[in-house]
């Protein structure tokens, strides 16, 4: 994201990133958006205090302090991309990449036709833990043929029947936040892991009240739908 491949450094990010409890993917992309600012001399070391170039390390660790002190340069950056980039002027919001104001996840570059999709409707912006189409990346075409009825929903590059696996996405995503489980073992990553059968099970026996995994989805499609009435 800020060209710098160096994993100590990227630790050392994550690392301040958690401690200020800033979000680690819009810091960095907020950085990355000052970088291209700076490279593209819409803004200057007279703006910011010192040289931001892509790959500096010194200069990325800073600016996360800049940011979660909210001093200086920092201050503008701490709004994120799409106000800064207003407060910036001269050019600065065409390089604002966001989606409902939030920042592009860095999963969104280079991904295919059913994430670009996910994340454009998402109810959050560019959020990966709203909706996502792992399968793209991650199955086979056998395999997606097997779960999903299509082999397409392998192919990234294609558009065909991606809307209903992004819906099938998004209400597993609101069931495994319902019941307060890790996205990443349901069916939001991949239909080898718990599905929303799976889960009914569990919830009936610890709560005694028979749901189903039909049930289930449709609650997590009430539970997303709500979420989209407050976009409106």
């Amino acid at each position: 994201m800020l060209l710098n491949p160096d994993l100590d450094t990227v630790l050392k990010a994550a690392e301040l990133t958690n401690q200020y409890g800033l979000d680690c993917d819009s810091t960095g992309r907020v950085i990355g958006f000052a970088m291209e600012l700076f490279e593209r001399k819409i803004i200057n070391e007279h703006d910011i205090g010192f040289p931001l170039k892509w790959g500096d390390r010194e200069a990325i660790l800073r600016v996360i302090e800049l940011i979660a002190k909210r001093e200086g340069f920092g201050d503008i950056l701490a709004e994120g991309e799409l106000r800064a980039a207003k407060k910036i002027g001269g050019g600065a919001e065409n390089y604002a990449l966001t989606i409902k104001g939030l920042e592009f996840h860095e999963s969104f570059r280079g991904s295919g036709a059913g994430h670009a999709l996910a994340h454009s409707t998402s109810t959050r912006g560019s959020d990966h833990l709203r909706s996502s189409h792992h399968a793209e990346h991650l199955l086979s075409p056998e395999d997606a043929e097997k779960f999903y009825g299509y082999k397409e929903a392998a192919d990234r590059t294609i558009y065909t029947c991606k809307e209903k696996q992004v819906i099938y996405n998004e209400y597993n995503a609101a069931l495994a936040d319902m019941l307060e489980v890790c996205k990443f073992f349901s069916h939001w990553l991949l239909p080898f892991c718990i599905g929303a059968d799976g889960f009914a099970e569990v919830f009936s026996a610890a709560t005694g009240i028979e749901m189903s995994g039909k049930d289930l989805l449709r609650a997590a499609e009430r539970v997303y739908n709500v979420e989209r009435a407050f976009i409106v």
